[in-house]
C-alpha cells in the first residue's frame, strides 16, 4: 500500500494546523511500513526534498492565477507537474487535506480517473462558507446549507465596508441571472455558487470524505452527502513522555493563555477586551500568536499592540517555536480559546486538555465538542465579551474552580490514534 498526501502549502515554509496534522500523519505510516510521500504546489521550480523521514513532492503553478482559475472554471495551470508524480509514484489512495487553486478537486477527478481510490479531509468551515467561517453577516452561527441567494448576499454584505455597496452588491448576488452577467466584472457575485459547485463535484470525485468534528460531518449530509460516503476522525496531539505533574499553586497569581494565530477570527481582540475589563489584579494574560510573513491584516495588528499596551499585566510573544509550546502550557493555569468562528479542533485545545490545562472558550464548533462546560472547561456565548469577563471574575474570585476542572481532564486523542484509524481506513478502501 502507498499513500499520496496532498496539501496547498507546506513545512518548512508554511505552518499551521492543517500542515501539522498532514506531517504526523505521513511519519506515522513511514514508521509503520507504508510508504507516503506528500504532494504540495509552489510557486518555485519543482522538487523533491526529505522531511523528518518522509519525501516532499512539489509541482510549479504560477505565481499569479488568472480570471477562469480564480473562479474555479478551469483547472490551474501546473497540473501536468501534478499528474506526473501521481504517475510515477503510483498511489494507492490519494489523500488530499486541502481545496484550494492550485490544488484543488480538478485533481481529485485527474487521480480518480487513473482508478486510484481518493480522500478528502476537510479541516476548516471554508469547504463550506464563502466567507471561510460559517457566521453570517449578523454575526449569528450559520446553518451551513448552501444556497446561491443566501450564501452571495452574506458574502457581500461581509466584503464591503460600505454598508450601502454591500447591499446592493448582495442584491445583485440573488439573481442568477444578473450575477453570471455581471461575474466577469464582479467575481464575488457568483462564488456562492462556485462554492456549491465545488461541493458538487468534491462529492463526484472521492471515494470517502472524512470531517474531522461532528459539526462538519452534519453539515456534510445537510448538503447532500451520503452517509455512506462519510466518516470521523477526529484529530489528535503528540504524547508527552514528560509530562508534568502539576503541582498546587503556592501564589494567587492566575496565569490565563493564549496560544493562535493573529487574525481575527481567532478573537483575541475579545480576550484582551474582558481582561482589561475585569481589571484584577491577580490575573495575567500570556499571549503566544502566529504572525506569518503572508498575514497583512495591518489594520488588526495595530488594534492589537494598542490593546495589550494598556496593562503592564499582558505579556506578548510572537512566533513561538513548536518545541517550547507545551513548556508554556505549563506555566499558565488556564487556556483561553476566544474563536469568533466555527474551529474544527482547534488543535489547541487538543494541546491544552493533554497538558491537564483546562479551556475557556466559546461554546460554537469543535470547542464546544471537546470541552465540557464545568467539567473540563467553562464556555461563554461567542462574541459575549461581558460573558467572558463575568468568567474571569469568577476565576479571580475562587481559584480553586481551576483545580476542580484540572481533575476532570481524562485521557486525549493522540497522533498515533489518528494514524492507526487512517491506516485502517485505506486498508478498508482496498
Amino acid at each position: 500500500m502507498k499513500i499520496a498526501l496532498g496539501v496547498a502549502t507546506y513545512y518548512p515554509k508554511s505552518v499551521g494546523g492543517t500542515e501539522k496534522y498532514v506531517h504526523e500523519l505521513a511519519k506515522y505510516l513511514n514508521q509503520n511500513s507504508i510508504e507516503t510521500i506528500v504532494i504540495t504546489p509552489t510557486t518555485d521550480s519543482s522538487s523533491v526534498y526529505e522531511y523528518e523521514g518522509y519525501q516532499v513532492h512539489t509541482f510549479s503553478v504560477p505565481k499569479e492565477f488568472n480570471d477562469d482559475e480564480i473562479q474555479g472554471k478551469t483547472i490551474c495551470r501546473g497540473y501536468e507537474g501534478f499528474e506526473n508524480i501521481i504517475k510515477k509514484f503510483a498511489p494507492t489512495v490519494f489523500h488530499l487535506h486541502t481545496l484550494s487553486i492550485p490544488l484543488s478537486t480538478y485533481h481529485l477527478e485527474i487521480v480518480k480517473n487513473l482508478d486510484i481510490h481518493t480522500i478528502f479531509t476537510a479541516h476548516i468551515p471554508g469547504t463550506f462558507c464563502p466567507k471561510g467561517d460559517l457566521i453570517t453577516h449578523q454575526d449569528k452561527v450559520c446553518d451551513g446549507k448552501l444556497e446561491a441567494d443566501k450564501c452571495g448576499y452574506c458574502y457581500a454584505k461581509w466584503r464591503h465596508k460600505n454598508s450601502f455597496l454591500g447591499e446592493i452588491t448582495g442584491r445583485l448576488s440573488q439573481s442568477n441571472t444578473l450575477s453570471q452577467l455581471l461575474s466577469s466584472k464582479l467575481p464575488q457575485l457568483s462564488i456562492a455558487q462556485k462554492k456549491i459547485q465545488s461541493l458538487e463535484h468534491l462529492q463526484q470525485n472521492t471515494s470517502l470524505v472524512i470531517p474531522v468534528c461532528q459539526w462538519l460531518y452534519d453539515m456534510f449530509v445537510l448538503n447532500g452527502f451520503s452517509k455512506n460516503q462519510l466518516r470521523i476522525c477526529r484529530q489528535g496531539v503528540m504524547t508527552s513522555e514528560n509530562q508534568k505533574i502539576r503541582q498546587e499553586k503556592t501564589d494567587d497569581v492566575i496565569k490565563i493563555g493564549f496560544l493562535g494565530r493573529l487574525s481575527p477570527e481567532k478573537g483575541l481582540h475579545n480576550l484582551l477586551d474582558a481582561f482589561l475589563k475585569a481589571n484584577l489584579p491577580n490575573l495575567e494574560l500570556h499571549l503566544v500568536v502566529i504572525k506569518l510573513e503572508f498575514y497583512d491584516n495591518y489594520e488588526y495588528f495595530e488594534k492589537i499592540d494598542k490593546m495589550v499596551e494598556l496593562s503592564d499585566k499582558i505579556y506578548y510573544q510572537e512566533n513561538m517555536p513548536s518545541h517550547l509550546v507545551n513548556h508554556f502550557l505549563d506555566s499558565i493555569d488556564v487556556l483561553a480559546v476566544p474563536s469568533i468562528c466555527l474551529e474544527t479542533g482547534p488543535l489547541t485545545v487538543y494541546e491544552a486538555l493533554q497538558r491537564k490545562v483546562p479551556v475557556v472558550g466559546s461554546n460554537i464548533g469543535g470547542i464546544k465538542e471537546l470541552i465540557e462546560d464545568n467539567k473540563t472547561g467553562l464556555l461563554y456565548n461567542f462574541n459575549d465579551i461581558d460573558a467572558l469577563k463575568t468568567i474571569f471574575i469568577n476565576i479571580s474570585k475562587h481559584p480553586s474552580i481551576l483545580g476542580s476542572l484540572r481533575k476532570n481532564i481524562s485521557t486525549v486523542r493522540s497522533v498515533e490514534d489518528v494514524g492507526e484509524e487512517m491506516a485502517m481506513i485505506y486498508q478498508q478502501m482496498i
